[in-house]
Protein backbone atom coordinates (compact mmCIF):
# COMPACT_ATOMS: atom_id res chain seq x y z
CA UNK A 1 0.00 0.00 0.00
CA UNK A 2 1.36 3.40 -1.00
CA UNK A 3 1.62 6.08 1.65
CA UNK A 4 -0.25 9.31 1.11
CA UNK A 5 1.74 12.43 2.07
CA UNK A 6 0.04 15.20 4.02
CA UNK A 7 1.66 18.63 4.27
CA UNK A 8 1.05 20.52 7.47
CA UNK A 9 2.21 23.14 9.93
CA UNK A 10 2.80 23.31 13.66
CA UNK A 11 3.19 26.41 15.83
CA UNK A 12 5.59 26.60 18.75
CA UNK A 13 3.48 29.47 20.04
CA UNK A 14 4.79 31.60 22.88
CA UNK A 15 4.11 34.84 24.69
CA UNK A 16 6.49 36.93 26.73
CA UNK A 17 5.60 38.13 30.20
CA UNK A 18 8.46 40.19 31.54
CA UNK A 19 11.64 38.25 30.85
CA UNK A 20 9.85 34.88 30.76
CA UNK A 21 8.39 32.93 27.84
CA UNK A 22 5.27 30.79 28.12
CA UNK A 23 4.29 28.22 25.49
CA UNK A 24 0.72 27.36 24.53
CA UNK A 25 -0.30 23.70 24.64
CA UNK A 26 -3.76 22.51 23.64
CA UNK A 27 -5.45 19.40 25.08
CA UNK A 28 -6.65 17.36 22.13
CA UNK A 29 -9.80 15.22 22.36
CA UNK A 30 -10.54 14.54 18.66
CA UNK A 31 -9.21 11.12 17.45
CA UNK A 32 -6.75 10.87 20.36
CA UNK A 33 -6.22 12.46 23.76
CA UNK A 34 -3.16 14.39 24.79
CA UNK A 35 -1.28 17.69 24.74
CA UNK A 36 0.06 19.30 21.58
CA UNK A 37 0.95 22.59 19.93
CA UNK A 38 -1.55 24.16 17.50
CA UNK A 39 -1.17 22.38 14.17
CA UNK A 40 -2.97 21.32 11.03
CA UNK A 41 -2.94 20.79 7.31
CA UNK A 42 -2.02 23.23 4.58
CA UNK A 43 -5.00 23.93 2.32
CA UNK A 44 -4.68 23.85 -1.46
CA UNK A 45 -3.19 27.10 -2.75
CA UNK A 46 -2.14 28.16 0.75
CA UNK A 47 1.42 28.97 1.82
CA UNK A 48 2.67 27.33 5.07
CA UNK A 49 2.98 30.78 6.70
CA UNK A 50 -0.70 31.46 5.92
CA UNK A 51 -1.69 28.01 7.17
CA UNK A 52 0.03 28.38 10.55
CA UNK A 53 -1.65 31.73 11.21
CA UNK A 54 -5.03 30.27 10.14
CA UNK A 55 -4.60 27.18 12.36
CA UNK A 56 -3.72 29.34 15.40
CA UNK A 57 -6.87 31.37 14.77
CA UNK A 58 -9.05 28.28 14.34
CA UNK A 59 -7.68 26.26 17.23
CA UNK A 60 -6.84 28.93 19.81
CA UNK A 61 -8.85 31.95 18.66
CA UNK A 62 -5.72 34.11 18.57
CA UNK A 63 -5.52 36.72 15.82
CA UNK A 64 -2.54 38.86 16.86
CA UNK A 65 0.47 36.65 16.14
CA UNK A 66 3.87 37.17 14.57
CA UNK A 67 5.94 34.46 12.89
CA UNK A 68 9.50 34.92 14.18
CA UNK A 69 11.15 31.87 12.64
CA UNK A 70 10.91 28.36 11.31
CA UNK A 71 12.57 25.13 12.42
CA UNK A 72 15.39 24.19 10.02
CA UNK A 73 14.12 20.60 9.77
CA UNK A 74 10.60 19.44 8.99
CA UNK A 75 8.78 17.26 11.54
CA UNK A 76 7.83 13.92 9.99
CA UNK A 77 5.91 10.87 11.16
CA UNK A 78 3.80 8.04 9.81
CA UNK A 79 0.35 7.02 11.03
CA UNK A 80 -1.76 4.35 9.34
CA UNK A 81 -1.42 4.99 5.58
CA UNK A 82 -0.25 8.61 5.81
CA UNK A 83 3.19 10.21 5.91
CA UNK A 84 2.94 13.60 7.63
CA UNK A 85 5.48 16.32 6.75
CA UNK A 86 5.07 19.45 8.88
CA UNK A 87 6.84 22.81 8.88
CA UNK A 88 7.34 23.96 12.48
CA UNK A 89 7.12 27.71 13.03
CA UNK A 90 8.11 29.86 16.01
CA UNK A 91 5.20 32.22 16.58
CA UNK A 92 4.86 34.99 19.15
CA UNK A 93 1.40 35.76 20.53
CA UNK A 94 0.25 39.09 21.91
CA UNK A 95 0.42 38.75 25.71
CA UNK A 96 -2.90 40.62 26.10
CA UNK A 97 -4.97 38.44 23.77
CA UNK A 98 -6.97 35.58 25.34
CA UNK A 99 -7.24 32.01 24.06
CA UNK A 100 -10.74 31.01 22.95
CA UNK A 101 -11.32 27.30 22.25
CA UNK A 102 -14.17 25.46 20.59
CA UNK A 103 -15.47 28.02 18.15
CA UNK A 104 -16.05 25.46 15.37
CA UNK A 105 -18.51 22.64 14.68
CA UNK A 106 -15.81 20.01 15.27
CA UNK A 107 -14.28 20.36 18.72
CA UNK A 108 -10.62 19.29 18.63
CA UNK A 109 -9.48 20.66 21.99
CA UNK A 110 -11.12 21.04 25.40
CA UNK A 111 -8.40 22.80 27.41
CA UNK A 112 -5.20 24.82 27.11
CA UNK A 113 -2.22 25.82 29.25
CA UNK A 114 0.49 28.46 29.00
CA UNK A 115 3.60 26.70 30.35
CA UNK A 116 7.30 27.33 30.82
CA UNK A 117 9.60 25.42 28.47
CA UNK A 118 10.37 22.72 31.07
CA UNK A 119 6.67 22.31 31.96
CA UNK A 120 5.76 22.09 28.26
CA UNK A 121 8.40 19.39 27.68
CA UNK A 122 6.95 17.35 30.55
CA UNK A 123 3.37 17.86 29.33
CA UNK A 124 3.63 17.18 25.57
CA UNK A 125 2.20 13.75 24.78
CA UNK A 126 4.35 12.48 21.91
CA UNK A 127 8.13 12.04 21.82
CA UNK A 128 8.38 13.51 18.31
CA UNK A 129 6.68 16.67 19.63
CA UNK A 130 9.14 16.82 22.52
CA UNK A 131 12.07 16.32 20.13
CA UNK A 132 10.84 19.08 17.77
CA UNK A 133 10.24 21.40 20.75
CA UNK A 134 13.78 20.82 22.12
CA UNK A 135 15.14 21.58 18.65
CA UNK A 136 12.95 24.70 18.45
CA UNK A 137 14.22 25.93 21.82
CA UNK A 138 17.83 25.48 20.70
CA UNK A 139 17.20 27.32 17.42
CA UNK A 140 15.28 30.13 19.14
CA UNK A 141 18.16 30.57 21.61
CA UNK A 142 20.72 30.56 18.76
CA UNK A 143 18.69 33.27 17.01
CA UNK A 144 18.51 35.31 20.21
CA UNK A 145 14.70 34.99 20.44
Amino acid sequence: MELQTKQGVEAVLFKKIGESKYYLLLHRILNWKGWEFPKGGVDEGEQPEQAVVREIGEEAGLKVVKIVGRLSQKKEWKAKDTHYVYDVFFVEADSDEHVRLGRHEVIEHDDFKWLTASQALETLTYDNSKKAFKQALEELKAQGL
